[in-house]
């Protein structure tokens, strides 16, 4: 499970943004309070959900005709996104693959 720790300024522009399909409101709707921010938890299939999520609000802030609005929510796109790059990759499938030895390429052949 992947918890990305928000301020509690940009869990309120994800509650304000509208026409989310229903695993985005999941996740946005199961923000938790934390000290003086919040945490967006995101498992398994939320963590396609939380990439849907973070684009959700980049349209949303080239569609606001309010500059003040549009700056909010591009602040919250930043935070999200940063957000999510540091708590690691968003797409885990199954273990980690093993390292190709040095000068192998994908199919294991030797690079010119």
């Amino acid at each position: 499970m992947s918890q990305i720790v928000i301020s509690g300024a940009v869990a309120g522009a994800l509650r304000e943004l509208r026409l989310l399909d229903v695993g985005c409101e999941r996740l946005v709707f199961g923000i938790r309070a934390r000290g003086d921010g919040a945490v967006l938890a995101a498992s398994g299939d939320e963590l396609d959900e939380l990439d849907e999520l973070i684009g959700f609000v980049a349209a949303e802030a080239n569609h606001k005709p309010s500059r003040r609005r549009r700056q909010r929510l591009d602040a919250t796109f930043d935070a999200l996104g940063t957000s999510a790059q540091a708590a690691g990759p968003l797409v885990i499938d199954g273990p980690p693959q093993p390292e190709r030895p040095y000068g192998l390429g994908k199919a294991g052949h030797d690079r010119p």
